[in-house]
C-alpha cells in the first residue's frame, strides 16, 4: 500500500484531493452542517469539479470530463 503511494503521481493525487472534497460536501450536506443552496456548496463542488478536471490533463478520460462538466452548477 505505501509503495502505491509513493509512486502516485500529482494527477493522481490532484484527482484523490477532488473526490475527497466532493466526499466531504456531500457529508456535510447530509449532515445538515450547510444546505444545497448554501454558497459554500457551489463553491466546494465547482472545487472538487475543478481538480478532477485538471487531473485529466494527465490521463484523459471523456466520461469522466462530461461527468464534470454537467454536475458541477
Amino acid at each position: 500500500m505505501l509503495d502505491a503511494l509513493q509512486t502516485t503521481d500529482v494527477y493522481t493525487a490532484i484527482r484523490l484531493i477532488g473526490a475527497l472534497i466532493y466526499v466531504s460536501n456531500y457529508t456535510l450536506l447530509s449532515l445538515g452542517w450547510h444546505s444545497s443552496d448554501a454558497q459554500r456548496y457551489y463553491l466546494l463542488n465547482v472545487l472538487a469539479a475543478g481538480a478532477v478536471m485538471a487531473s485529466l490533463m494527465g490521463q484523459f478520460n471523456l466520461p469522466a470530463l462530461m461527468i464534470q462538466f454537467f454536475y458541477c452548477p
